[in-house]
């Protein structure tokens, strides 16, 4: 069966962890959540498990069970804490929150990501800039002062940081956030620091640069902005 063939694949292989990911996720669909949560013992720590563990618990919400639901987030939260990447850790933090919003947990979202700030400045021994991630979470939930809080830990710091690219990258991701939060000034310098930043260096390139940018322009071009920067004449 499935088992047997994800069994197969070899060890420590994102092929391997996604396989039986997904066996567990067709299980839970069955009802049989127990055998699904058995099943992620052969998923590491890592972005498969967390997924599948969302979704479970999703599925857990629509048969109307809210327990096994935060059980199965609470064990989605400790994958993500435990991932060896500092990077994807807040970025599965993010993820857990907007799923959380979705199934109608706002108030779990926020203490998600709120977790996720502390865990930021508990462990992060440089500019925090993975915590974009959970900012944008953050304004999606409508929770507006703690995203301004969270971004002014990534702002105050950026330009401390000599890696242009990661530079760029974060200002282009804050300042549409910074402009849904109704900081329209901060979000469109932002957005021309970006701009002048990426222009005077060498990340201005195919695939990066200029997607950041554009991207960047795009969503700030949705929110209509009023007189000033990107205004119509």
């Amino acid at each position: 069966g499935a088992l047997e063939m994800a069994s197969r694949i070899p060890l420590g292989t994102l092929d391997r962890d996604r396989a039986f990911a997904e066996i567990a996720i067709a299980r839970a669909e069955k009802g049989e959540i127990s055998r699904a949560i058995t099943t992620l013992n052969h998923v590491a720590a890592g972005w498969s498990r967390t997924r599948a563990l969302t979704e479970i618990a999703a599925i857990q919400v629509r048969r109307g069970d809210r327990v096994g639901m935060e059980n199965a987030l609470n064990l989605a939260i400790s994958a993500a804490r435990a991932m060896e990447s500092y990077w994807d850790s807040i970025r599965a933090m993010a993820l857990i929150a907007e799923q959380q919003a979705k199934m109608g947990d706002k108030s779990g979202a926020r203490r998600t990501t709120a977790s996720a700030v502390q865990d930021a400045i508990d462990k992060a021994t440089y500019c925090p800039v993975e915590l974009v991630d959970i900012a944008k979470t953050q304004a999606d939930l409508r929770d507006t002062a703690a995203a301004l809080r969270t971004l002014d830990r990534v702002l105050s710091c950026l330009d401390g940081l000599e890696n242009s690219y990661v530079r760029v990258r974060t200002l282009a991701r804050s300042a549409p956030i910074l402009a849904r939060a109704g900081e329209r000034e901060a979000g469109m310098a932002a957005a021309k620091k970006a701009i002048d930043l990426a222009l005077a260096s060498d990340v201005y390139l195919p695939n990066f640069g200029d997607n950041q940018i554009t991207g960047m322009l795009a969503e700030l071009a949705d929110i209509k902005p009023a007189r000033g920067f990107l205004a119509a004449p």
